[in-house]
């Protein structure tokens, strides 16, 4: 009887790790998935079909919901608390998330993210319209092309996404980023769209439910004490123009850290001109301004 209990004990234990092994596997799979309540993201909007469009920034957070199975996501319009409204209800499965809008009696749910996603793996894709009441969505076909665990998004792992018209991938839209399990770099609603014309937008900041920030766009941030220094930049359309005191090497990155432009200044000026507006990114030695293109 003794031997017998002690295979029985034995068996125990073997499946008590067993269960234990599959437990905090699926903990740790689902541990950097920030689409919990309390979570916030601060987004840049900005219009790029007129000479000065205005810049806006919104703050959209997920709050808790009477049903349970979904969140609330809120946002405020340039962080003004007094303009929150509800504009979509979220749910997660796993490392996939969907929404639905408010107001759409048959609750018919859309997929935002598949975080769960390898290389070469794809799947339809939709994100919201929260600038527009018709409840539309816009749908594409996205297809993961490379992981890359660390990156220069505040050491957050990037999918590198292409996005196509349907499955067939026969016709390409447009190239982007998703940071696994947080948001798209042009923000937690552009799931898609990456390469729109006339309208876009950037992740700035998120924070968890403990107020505390977890990703924080580097670039955005270097712009407020990168104006000290001997280089002079200006901006006309979407020509820029750098100046400089003495010798300096000039670089010219996308928000994505892709090189559009080098070139050597010794005392005197050179001008580049860009395909599109957006963020980039100057630097030179020590020196990194970020410029908003229109």
């Amino acid at each position: 009887m003794g031997k017998l209990r002690s295979v029985y004990d034995v068996s125990n234990v073997r499946l008590s790790l067993f269960v234990l092994f599959i437990v905090t596997t699926c903990l740790v799979s689902h541990a950097n998935c920030y689409f919990v309540t309390g979570t916030q993201w601060t987004v840049r909007y900005w219009g790029t079909t007129q000479p000065e469009p205005t810049v806006i920034q919104g703050l959209i957070s997920l709050k808790s919901s009477s049903d349970l199975k979904d969140m609330e996501m809120w946002y405020a319009h340039n962080q003004d608390l007094p303009d929150n409204r509800i504009i979509l209800y979220v749910k997660t499965e796993g490392e996939k998330i969907y929404f639905r809008y408010p107001d759409d009696v048959d609750r018919k749910y859309y997929l935002l993210y598949d975080f769960g996603l390898k290389p070469g793996d794809g799947c339809y894709v939709y994100s919201p319209d929260i600038f527009n009441s018709t409840c539309s969505v816009y749908k594409s076909y996205l297809k993961c092309d490379e992981i890359i665990e660390n990156s220069s998004y505040d050491n957050w792992p990037i999918m590198k996404m292409s996005e196509y018209k349907d499955e067939s991938c026969a016709v390409l839209l447009g190239c982007g980023i998703w940071i696994q399990g947080l948001s798209s770099e042009r923000g937690v609603l552009n799931s898609n769209r990456f390469e729109v014309d006339g309208f876009q937008s950037k992740l700035l900041e998120v924070r968890d439910s403990s107020g505390v920030v977890v990703y924080d766009d580097v670039a955005s941030s270097v712009q407020r004490v990168a104006t000290l220094g001997d280089i002079n930049i200006t901006i006309n359309d979407r020509e820029i123009s750098i100046s400089a005191d003495g010798d300096r090497d000039i670089f010219i990155y996308t928000v994505s850290g892709l090189l559009l432009y080098q070139a050597k200044l010794r005392t005197q000026s050179t001008s580049f001109c860009l395909r599109n507006g957006g963020i980039y990114v100057i630097k030179s030695g020590d020196f990194v301004r970020e410029i908003l293109v229109y």
